[in-house]
């Protein structure tokens, strides 16, 4: 019986607990509008993904994650607002600021 307890207090601080911390640290920031452009692959090219702002003092870094993984070993940390040579697939890109002012964000992106 005892398992099964620990599995149920596992389950309800993963559910409960967890996303409350991750709400709590990102209140009172403000939201930043991000604009994301996705170049497809095409004639043999990998695509790329940029984002820009509307404030151009929010530095933030990029990160991708996915199941296209393009050639760059590492996708993250990616400052100069583009990700080039990217594998067709769906990703998930991270904005992630610098400043804590500004609310970090997580998009959905297909690169054709």
């Amino acid at each position: 019986m005892a398992p099964r307890i620990g599995f149920i207090i596992s389950i309800f601080l993963f559910l409960f607990i967890i996303p409350f911390t991750l709400q709590a640290q990102q209140r009172g920031c403000s939201k930043v509008d991000a604009t994301v452009t996705v170049t497809d692959s095409q004639n043999g090219q990998r695509g790329s993904i940029k984002v820009s702002t509307d404030k151009p003092e929010a530095k933030f870094m990029l990160h991708l994650l996915g199941d296209g993984n393009s050639s760059q070993a590492d996708q993250t940390k990616i400052t100069t607002g583009t990700i080039e040579n990217i594998r067709p697939g769906t990703y998930d890109l991270i904005i992630h600021y610098s400043d804590a002012r500004y609310c970090s964000e997580t998009r959905k992106v297909t690169v054709n």
